[in-house]
């Protein structure tokens, strides 16, 4: 990303931040899809800390993590789009950034771009499969996947940590299967379940995993479920109601 576009990029973000505080005081600026940095800073209402991003998307707009990053977190951003990444390093030097495809094992996929919309992408087929039928033109390159106990472990993160977020357009449960539980516990859970069923939610893989390894189900909001790891003293009486 030039420098240029960089600066400008700051100066607007600056300028709302302005905005907001000017036409309504009690008014709080939300980066996210749908207020999920909201929901983190108040889980954990401090101004230091460390996350795991992964499919962290665009480094504004639409992340989870920007409005942590802006209170003095860093942390670890994982994408396998090249230009998003780019944009991360240029907007976010405090972060780590991770070009990678993560996966619960080590392969050769085809990673799929669409062509005018950077930030629908995926490795998985049927998530591919289901976008076309509304967008044709793509681009494919091959990547290798990595796991994440395979970055964590190559940048040395300690094994409490506060959040980890996985949206990875479909791939979601095989990117959470990749990491190691045994050797690295983040404290908070945000991860993608689309259309969960609230009724018979303990069927969901996703969830079975976790509670099985003690993590407690806290909350669904806006198409994330939010877990809680029962290990961790700090996480009592979280509960998203």
């Amino acid at each position: 990303m030039p420098k240029q576009f960089k600066i400008i990029t700051l100066i607007r973000l600056l300028f709302v931040d302005l905005l907001r505080r000017v036409f309504d005081r009690s008014a709080t600026l939300s980066y996210a899809n749908a207020g999920e940095d909201l929901i983190l800073r108040r889980i954990f209402n401090k101004n230091s800390g460390f996350y795991i991003d992964v499919g962290c998307n665009l480094p504004d707009a639409t992340s989870n993590t920007f409005a942590l990053y802006k209170l003095g977190w860093k942390g670890i951003c994982i994408d396998a789009n090249e230009e998003l990444i780019a944009k991360h390093a240029a907007l976010r030097p405090n972060d780590r950034q991770v070009l990678a495809a993560v996966s619960n094992e080590s392969k050769e996929v085809v990673f799929t771009q669409f062509v005018g919309d950077a930030q629908i992408s995926s490795i998985d087929v049927n998530f591919i499969k289901r976008v076309s039928k509304s967008r044709s033109d793509i681009i494919e390159k091959r990547m290798h996947t990595r796991t994440l106990t395979e970055i964590l472990d190559s940048h040395s993160v300690e094994k409490n940590f506060d959040l980890l977020c996985i949206d990875v357009e479909g791939h979601d449960f095989e990117a959470l299967q990749s990491l190691d539980f045994a050797k690295y516990r983040p404290r908070i859970i945000v991860i993608e379940i689309l259309c969960l069923d609230l009724v018979k939610y303990t069927e969901n893989d996703i969830i079975k995993f976790l509670l099985q390894i003690n993590y407690k189900f806290a909350g669904y909001i806006m198409q994330n479920a939010y877990f809680a790891d029962l290990n961790d003293g700090a996480s009592d009486g979280l509960y998203l109601g």
